[in-house]
């Protein structure tokens, strides 16, 4: 993906993006990153990571996040 900022091209890794989602998810919610992982049942730290870019959810994480989450579509989440 790519993004213009301050006319500069930006591009966005496909994790940055997702991470973005899951960050617009969690402030929707009125949650704070540590009372999603403990919804979860996560680490602080994963969530961040993932917030972050650096890791991606994996399908378990997206799992118990559908589980905790019913209205959650995870297609438009995660990908």
């Amino acid at each position: 993906m790519v993004i213009y900022h301050c006319s500069k091209k930006i591009a966005i890794r496909n994790e940055e993006v997702n991470g973005m989602k899951l960050k617009e998810f969690r402030l929707s919610k009125g949650l704070t990153q540590e009372e999603l992982a403990r919804k979860l049942g996560y680490t602080l730290s994963l969530v961040a990571k993932i917030e972050q870019g650096q890791v991606r959810p994996s399908r378990k994480f997206m799992d118990r996040t559908k589980n905790v989450f019913p209205e959650v579509v995870i297609d438009d989440l995660f990908f």
